[in-house]
């Protein structure tokens, strides 16, 4: 999980105490290993928010807040582990409800109610990467 302020955004809210003094920002950065793997949606939230509040610090606008994920294992890999337990299999098997329900009904339409939802609110588009490995309409062609 990282966040990080806009550094060259100059504003009376974040310039510095007197003249010739560097603008306030703040970055930070945290990360976890799980304890084992997990496609849980709920779960993942449960440890990207507590990543968060340990790293967010009031006052200040932020311009831009990740989770990156690594390690990634394929779904069905389990090993044992002795001194902790394996994923509930109840939030598992959830996360595949509501993703199934997602893909007949629309993006989103089911989600987590701690993500919010603010319908006027809507990323820039065009900063967006291209999806060519997860979106049919998307590959590229050669003509």
């Amino acid at each position: 999980m990282f966040l990080h302020t806009n550094r060259y955004k100059r504003t009376p809210g974040n310039r510095g105490d007197g003249p010739g003094q560097p603008a306030k920002q703040y970055h930070n950065s945290r990360s976890v290993e799980l304890p084992h793997p997990t496609g849980s949606t709920s779960e993942l939230a449960g440890y990207a928010l507590g990543l968060l509040k340990s790293i967010f610090s009031f006052g200040y606008e932020y311009q831009k807040v990740g989770v990156m994920l690594t390690d990634l294992v394929p779904a069905d890999h389990r090993q044992g582990h002795l001194f902790t337990n394996g994923p509930d299999e109840r939030l598992i098997k959830l996360s595949n409800v509501v993703d199934k329900l997602n893909h007949q009904h629309g993006r989103d339409k089911v989600r987590l109610a701690g993500a919010g939802y603010d319908p006027s609110w809507h990323h820039k588009q065009q900063w967006m990467s291209p999806r060519y490995t997860t979106v049919w309409k998307e590959i590229l062609t050669a003509v």
